[in-house]
């Protein structure tokens, strides 16, 4: 008798694991799994993170990228001007961050969400760098150089952050958005 309970008691283990596993599957927890969305989800947090993104935006290809070629080629705004003019960008970016920030993302966009924000704070750098780089004529390649590569590195976080939005959207059956160019 004693043999035969042995068989049982040593696939016990065994069966409780692949009950918990078949349990973890039916609820949709699994380990490698990832975080659900659906699209009203996607379509809500776009809503709300598009026009302070769209703004942001702006504020760099509208503002700042022309006043960079002023600043280096031109020379048509006086630098005291460009001065306030990179304060303002940075103010507005900041606010610009500060609403994306409020915003609360699904958990299947929590990455894209910190990206997004990531890429908003190399912005806000590299408008705090040109205006450093107007003020100091005799420091400005090496200000320019910072913008340079604050500017780079927002773009390509930006791009990321777009990525992901892009991914889902395609996951869900959506078209691309051109909302959220350089992703895809």
């Amino acid at each position: 008798m004693r043999t035969a309970r042995r068989p049982i008691v040593l696939a016990l283990p065994g069966l409780l694991l692949a009950a918990l596993v078949v349990v973890l599957v039916v609820v949709g927890v699994s380990p490698d799994s990832s975080p659900s969305l659906t699209v009203r989800q996607l379509n809500a947090y776009q809503a709300a993170i598009t026009p302070a993104l769209r703004d942001g935006g702006a504020t760099v290809q509208e503002g700042m990228k022309p006043a960079i070629s002023d600043l280096v080629a031109q020379h048509i705004v006086p630098p005291q001007e460009m001065i306030r003019e990179a304060r303002g960008w940075v103010a507005s970016l900041q606010e610009n961050r500060k609403t994306v920030a409020a915003v609360r993302a699904p958990a299947a966009l929590k990455q894209a969400q910190e990206l997004f924000l990531t890429a908003l704070d190399h912005y806000i750098e590299a408008a705090r760098d040109f205006g450093n780089a107007a003020g100091d004529a005799s420091t400005r390649q090496q200000w320019l150089q910072k913008v340079y590569a604050a500017g780079t590195a927002g773009d390509e976080t930006y791009d990321q952050a777009s990525a992901i939005l892009q991914k889902w959207r395609h996951t869900l059956g959506l078209p691309s958005s051109p909302d959220f160019p350089g992703g895809g």
